[in-house]
């Protein structure tokens, strides 16, 4: 029984890492591709090539909505100038899947920032999206895997045909699951430690 369980997870590990080496080319070549998250599908691409974030914002029709997946605390440092301590304290011991919106940012693309050069980021859990982030060794920029005009997919059997065949690449991990995914908590943290809850 152990043994079958240690090759069971040695095959996965294995697996996982061959999908995410032929995925990391594709990212840095303008591509786009749809992964699980920690939560739902998501259409993602390479946080700082603007190209393929143009292409992803075409694609969805949309720029406004997108967030950055950071595979840990000191990647996220990388490009957050001041980070609260309510937000590290958050990253370390909130149980389930969050966006923070951050402010005073640096070293990513300036067309795709909000006010005040502001953009939410996601520190990931999930162990596909933690190595993919850590083999690219950047962030990934990531939207919901839908059109407007549709609601967000549970699980993978949920995209749109049309979506997935707009990717140049779609993650094989995962894609069996039939539980359903919700959208992570989104908070904004004022400068006096203030949280303001934008998605419970």
């Amino acid at each position: 029984m152990l043994d079958s369980f240690i090759q069971n997870s040695f095959t996965h590990s294995l697996s996982m890492n061959t999908e995410i080496q032929h995925i990391v080319p594709v990212l840095q070549a303008d591509g786009l591709i749809i992964l699980p998250t920690d939560t739902i599908w998501c259409l993602a691409c390479n946080a700082l090539n603007e190209n393929a974030l143009a292409r992803m914002f075409a694609i969805r029709e949309r720029g406004d909505d997108y967030t950055l997946l950071m595979d840990n605390y000191a990647r996220l440092k990388q490009y957050i100038s001041r980070i609260h301590p309510k937000a590290a304290a958050l990253i370390d011991y909130h149980e389930r899947p969050m966006t923070i919106i951050y402010e005073q940012t640096t070293g990513l693309p300036k067309s795709s920032l909000g006010e005040n050069d502001s953009i939410g980021i996601q520190v990931t859990k999930d162990g596909f999206c933690k190595s993919l982030i850590g083999e690219m060794d950047m962030p990934l920029a990531i939207m919901a895997a839908h059109y407007t005009d549709e609601a967000y997919p549970q699980n993978f059997s949920e995209i749109n045909t049309k979506l997935l065949q707009a990717a140049d690449y779609v993650v094989k991990y995962r894609r069996e699951e039939t539980e359903k995914y919700e959208l992570p908590t989104m908070l904004r943290i004022k400068k006096d430690g203030e949280l303001v809850f934008l998605r419970k």
